[in-house]
Formats: C-alpha cells, sequence, structure tokens
C-alpha cells in the first residue's frame, strides 16, 4: 500500500479558519439573497447601491410595511 501524508495537526488547524469563513460567507449570501425575493415578488426596487450600504438599509426596513402580512413576517425577521 503506498504511504498517505496526514497534516499535522497545527496546519489542520490552521485550514479550520479559511474553511469556517467560506461557511459564514455562503451564509450571508443565502441570507441576501433570501431577502431580496420578497421586494423583488412586489416589484420593489434597492436602486443601484443596492440594499446593505447606508440607504439600502434605510429602504430595506421600511418597505416592508408595504408588503402583505406573512410576507411582512418573514422579512422582519430576517437578520439585519
Amino acid at each position: 500500500m503506498p504511504d498517505v501524508w496526514i497534516p499535522p495537526e497545527e496546519l489542520k488547524d490552521k485550514r479550520e479558519l479559511p474553511r469556517a469563513r467560506a461557511v459564514l460567507v455562503r451564509e450571508r449570501t443565502r441570507l441576501k439573497q433570501r431577502t431580496h425575493v420578497p421586494l423583488a415578488k412586489y416589484g420593489i426596487q434597492a436602486g443601484a447601491s443596492g440594499l446593505f450600504g447606508v440607504k439600502g438599509e434605510q429602504l430595506l426596513w421600511a418597505k416592508p410595511r408595504l408588503l402583505l402580512p406573512h410576507t411582512h413576517y418573514v422579512t422582519e425577521r430576517l437578520p439585519r
């Protein structure tokens, strides 16, 4: 049988940070996309700067009041 290289514990530990970061970035992207969907469904435009800048945040948390009750409920509970 051929030899297999097993990385030392220190290297395994260093690999954990980029792995965790990749998971968090995917989660952030998923939540941002989920925030866009209800607004797009009702034709509410975010503008050129997007929803997650200063002006976008104000728009994002002002607009859900224009949505139907269940969509408003779900949108309000998404993390900011």
